[in-house]
């Protein structure tokens, strides 16, 4: 190795390839998808939280910022009433999942 004013002469190592991880892909939304968001997204529209940002469950009558949009009549057993904006009520987590672990 010689050295001319404190500047080694020797090649600039080339960084080593490390494998690189794929990014995760994005999902695709079916038909299915896109219904369930555009039905919370009319939902959102047409029943805005309190100037708190709450909203009622229908359940337990409490308040809460983190709530589900709930089927009141189950989407598997009333497949009409999927998407019907009549059947669509917001709940909290906890009674969302007592009722559908009650099914």
């Amino acid at each position: 190795m010689q050295r001319v004013n404190n500047i080694s002469t020797e090649p600039i190592p080339k960084p080593s390839k490390t494998p690189r991880k794929a990014p995760k892909a994005i999902p695709v939304l079916g038909k299915v998808g896109r219904a369930r968001i555009a039905d919370r997204r009319a939902k959102l529209k047409a029943e805005p939280a309190n100037h708190e940002g709450y909203r009622i469950c229908y359940l337990c009558s409490g308040w809460f910022v983190n709530v589900d949009l709930e089927h009141v009549k189950d989407a598997s057993t009333h497949p009409g009433l999927r998407h019907d904006k009549t059947n669509h009520k917001w709940a909290c987590r906890q009674c969302n999942d007592r009722k559908k672990n009650a099914r």
